[in-house]
């Protein structure tokens, strides 16, 4: 079985999706390749957060295209939510990123300046510890501070998912879940993904596997070599509504009980 395309994205999650919800509405006829639940699907625990502070240190552009998707933001979200019926949940009341330690303030505060000298104002200010636990109340004695952006916020990484799929199939995304890509077949004018007895051709492929990409690029001739992060997060209590963006270590080997 043979399905012919202008664009067939592998992986289904939050950039696939995305991707393929993008393409159809320019009117690009899409393949949507999903490998499904069994897959390792960042959606299901990353943070949500919709982040302008810190990202483009030392790269305006970065810092530029950073705040431009913010400022989009609620647009995508409402539109989503006209068509599809599904809040993604976007909030952007602020966020905090804590210090631990006088130096490690020191070296946030150092951050903020540069990016304010780079790329501009974006309202991110420094705290000390009595400015920040005014603002959250319950704060453990270890942070000394941090800094806060007025324009930080979060989105439901699940209803979003949920959204972008049923919104880009009612656009023509012809969606296939359950199919796991075997091989890529690269030809001078267009790739065939061959999955099963299925076999699906297009002149342009998007890789968005995620971990899954490690396997999946050197059939193209290129390397991702993405490897996973660990993070966790614990609630206590309801507080405020505000981001605080996670402290992320790298992934470790859990031992056998």
């Amino acid at each position: 079985m043979a399905h012919a395309h202008d664009l067939i994205v592998i992986g289904g999650g939050l950039v696939g999706a995305a991707i393929a919800w993008g393409a159809a509405r320019q009117g690009a006829s899409v393949a949507l390749l999903d490998e499904g639940d069994i897959a390792f699907r960042a959606a299901r625990g990353n943070f949500g957060l919709v982040w302008v502070q810190s990202k483009g240190a030392g790269m305006p552009p970065y810092a530029h295209w950073t705040r431009r998707s913010s400022e989009l933001w609620p647009a995508l979200a409402a539109t989503l939510m006209q068509s599809t019926g599904i809040d993604t949940g976007l909030r952007q009341p602020g966020g905090f990123m804590f210090c631990l330690s006088d130096d490690e303030l020191e070296k946030r505060a150092a951050i903020v300046n540069r990016m304010h000298n780079e790329s501009g104002d974006i309202g991110t200010r420094m705290m000390d510890r009595n400015e920040v636990r005014a603002m959250v109340p319950g704060l453990g004695d270890r942070v000394v501070g941090g800094s806060f952006c007025p324009i930080d916020g979060h989105a439901s990484p699940l209803y979003l998912l949920r959204a972008l799929h049923a919104d880009a199939t009612s656009n023509g995304v012809s969606y296939h879940p359950a199919r796991k890509v075997d091989r890529i077949e690269a030809a001078p004018n267009d790739f065939t993904i061959c999955s099963g007895t299925e076999r699906f051709t297009a002149p342009r492929v998007v890789i968005a596997a995620g971990l899954g990409s490690r396997d999946l690029a050197p059939m193209v001739g290129l390397s991702m070599p993405v490897t996973p992060l660990q993070g966790q997060i614990i609630v206590t209590e309801c507080c405020p509504t505000f981001s605080i963006t996670p402290r992320m270590s790298p992934a470790k080997p859990r031992k056998a009980p």
